[in-house]
């Protein structure tokens, strides 16, 4: 599968986990309680348990792309990212996504997300996104050559061996 497609699962992945479970940590708005799935109360649980861990670890990750050391993340993705993108491939997509944007002036938490994924439905001949659970940090950053915030967007998978492990990176 191309960088395109793997980015453009990303994005869909990360549409489908805004839109669903788990409210922004730094939310302002006082908000009606919602009844939630069992599915959801199951995924909240999940990202109250490890969503600190993994807020740490994508900022980790976010501060080796500031660094230009993309592949050190590949290195440590998850076999999911590694078997539809290659290294040289995802080095060199999130080195132009980051080309244009100038140093980092500020990083701070938007939201984290959690959704599962049953792997159905169809891209180019295979899934959307592959089966599995899934957490998105998301950051607000701002970046010197970019007057508008921009978010960061990075996703793990829990693998089999259950470690969470990244799956990708993206800017929106």
């Amino acid at each position: 599968m191309s960088a395109r497609l793997f980015f453009a699962a990303l994005l869909m992945l990360s549409m489908a986990a805004a839109r669903a479970q788990t409210p922004s940590p730094n939310s302002s708005k006082p908000s009606a309680p919602v009844a939630l799935t069992p599915q959801q109360k199951s995924l909240q649980a999940v990202v109250d348990k490890v969503g600190p861990q993994l807020i740490k670890v994508a900022t980790e990750v976010a501060e080796l792309v500031d660094q230009n050391k993309a592949g050190d993340v590949w290195d440590h993705a998850s076999d999911i990212a590694k078997a539809i993108v290659t290294r040289d491939i995802f080095i060199s997509q999130v080195s132009a996504a980051r080309a244009s944007m100038g140093a980092v002036t500020s990083r701070k938490l938007d939201t984290v997300t959690s959704s599962v994924y049953s792997g159905q439905g169809t891209s180019g001949g295979g899934p959307i996104v592959p089966a599995g659970t899934y957490i998105n940090v998301v950051f607000a950053t701002q970046f010197a050559n970019s007057p508008k915030t921009v978010h960061e967007l990075v996703s793990f998978h829990l693998d089999p061996d259950q470690h969470w492990r990244v799956t990708g990176y993206t800017l929106r």
